[in-house]
């Protein structure tokens, strides 16, 4: 066998293995990367769809404060006045306010009083478990409770599952001393699921309680801890699908269902798309080196070819794609280290919008809370190291469930673009940020900016909204869409929850001023007792 024969054979070898290496590091470090940030989004969905679950229960506890601060109920628990039983503890009023149950414990945890509603069977609802003092679930919801405290949570009697919260029976003024507690339930049933899943946009149910994921759990998420449940959920990964199941728990601590979400691997099949792609655009590289390397022989080729091996390795082993490889010179070896490069350059562009993805808003395109989570670390230490001013505006769409209710969800999309249209045009600088929260709540994050900088910047975007003149028959603020917005600067100690928290504050106060207007933190307080929307 000739000398040329041997060449070909041996640089086929040598870079047939060399390609099989590179590319085989590539495919493992960026299937796990892919693997990493689908099941990290997975465990956000999943935490998003139990806070929405918990959320919906605590809901309920709107309708049950005004129970439970209302004078004539304190007087019942005081007198047992029969006409206040006939005139307000009627089937009728519980079915109009939508609750399947309602009832009244004295200061002993007795049952005082109760009344339910079956809508299915639309008969009275009768729950002699939640009168029996010797059961556990009637002695747990009986337990006194401190004035202004509330308690929520799910309980299951027989086969039905009922989202729970009850408070002190107190006077208007809120104080004490307690005359008792009074318990409302709503039933979980399909259209609580379905309010759920239209608010989550995620594939969820409610089944039967599964077995506790144990210790050496392989794939289970982190420990979420809610007002329904706690603990830690355990995954299914199938190859199209993740399924979560998260245990339910009652006021007693014990399971009573499994809360299961199915969510579609669209990260990683989109990895493996991607990683196809680039191992045929690899192949055809190292085919072309391999021919030109049939020209070069000397033991400067090779030592270049080892050291273009060696960048690569490291590439992968710190998973830095940003970093490329040092041969520039004008040869066939110059040529291979471009084409990696831009492999190196694909895979970079391919993992910065899989991370662009999961900071921005998919309706608005706005950045997402994520986002301002990330960012706020780096913007605490340019405040601290600079002593810059750091600004934050919360707005919030006036009525906009009356919108959404009035003109349904497109038009209600729709408004939601453009009043991101308007938070673009008013944050005039590059380095400021507007985002969205979610649902009509968005922030502007304002670098290098002082309050009253950020105060022209909300009044600049009020404008900009209301020359938009978009039509909102149902506001009580005014004929348009509009917006209540609060301002607040940074404090030492702030984390993204207390600077938001802050800003949300002054807009609350706005709200409560008559909505569409600006006002500042410390000078807005927000108003007692009461919401606003």
């Amino acid at each position: 066998m000739g000398l040329r024969a041997k060449l070909i054979i041996a640089l086929l070898l040598v870079f047939g293995a060399l390609g099989l290496v590179i590319f085989t590091t590539i495919q493992a470090r960026v299937a796990s990367s892919y693997d990493r940030i689908e099941f990290d989004e997975a465990q956000a969905d999943l935490t998003r769809l139990i806070n929405a679950f918990a959320d919906s229960v605590q809901q309920i506890d709107d309708a049950l404060l005004e129970w439970a601060v209302w004078t004539e109920m304190y007087d019942f628990m005081r007198s047992g006045d029969a006409r206040f039983r006939a005139s307000y503890l009627s089937p009728e009023g519980i079915a109009q306010a939508r609750y399947a149950w309602l009832g009244v414990y004295d200061v002993q945890g007795r049952m005082f009083g109760s009344i339910g509603h079956d809508p299915e069977r639309r008969q009275p609802l009768v729950l002699p478990t939640l009168e029996d003092p010797a059961n556990p679930l009637a002695r747990a919801l009986g337990a006194p409770l401190a004035p202004g405290a509330v308690h929520c949570g799910l309980i299951k009697i027989e086969a039905q599952l009922f989202a729970m919260c009850r408070r002190a029976i107190v006077d208007s003024r809120g104080a004490g001393p307690a005359h008792g507690v009074i318990v409302i339930l709503k039933a979980i049933g399909p259209d609580f699921m379905a309010r759920i899943i239209r608010q989550t946009k995620l594939d969820a149910q409610i089944c039967a309680p599964q077995p506790q994921p144990d210790q050496a759990c392989a794939l289970c998420t982190h420990p979420i801890q809610a007002s329904i449940g706690s603990g830690r959920a355990h995954a299914y990964r199938g190859p199209e699908t993740y399924v979560f199941h998260w245990q339910l728990r009652d006021v007693l601590g014990q399971d009573i269902g499994t809360l299961a979400m199915t969510t579609p691997r669209s990260i990683s099949q989109q990895g493996r798309r991607s990683l196809n792609e680039t191992a045929r655009l690899f192949v055809i590289i190292l085919g072309a080196g391999a021919l030109l390397m049939l020209q070069v022989v000397d033991r400067l080729v090779v030592h270049r070819v080892s050291r273009l091996a060696r960048a690569l390795h490291g590439i992968c082993g710190e998973k830095d794609w940003a970093l490329r490889t040092a041969d520039a010179q004008q040869d066939e070896i110059g040529e291979l280290s471009a084409r990696t490069n831009e492999l190196l350059g694909l895979i970079e562009q391919q993992m910065h919008e899989l991370q662009e993805s999961s900071h921005t808003d998919a309706l608005t395109g706005l950045a997402n809370r994520r986002r301002f989570d990330e960012l706020f670390p780096k913007l605490m230490r340019q405040h601290q190291r600079n002593v810059q001013p750091l600004s934050l505006v919360a707005i919030d769409v006036d009525c906009f469930k009356d919108y959404n209710d009035g003109y349904g969800h497109v038009l209600g999309d729709e408004a939601l673009r453009v009043v991101a249209e308007c938070l673009r045009e008013s944050a005039l600088r590059a380095v400021d940020l507007p985002l969205r929260l979610g649902g009509e709540e968005f922030l502007i994050v304002l670098p290098d900016c002082t309050v009253e900088g950020a105060r022209a910047v909300a009044e600049r975007f009020r404008e900009i909204l209301r020359d938009r003149r978009i039509e909102h028959a149902f506001s009580q603020a005014g004929p348009y869409l509009s917006a209540s917005l609060g301002v607040c600067g940074i404090q030492p100690d702030d984390t993204p929850e207390s600077f938001i928290t802050r800003a949300d504050m002054a807009m609350y106060r706005a709200k409560a001023l008559g909505r569409d207007r600006v006002e500042i933190y410390p000078d807005a307080v927000p108003p007692a007792g009461g919401s606003v929307a």
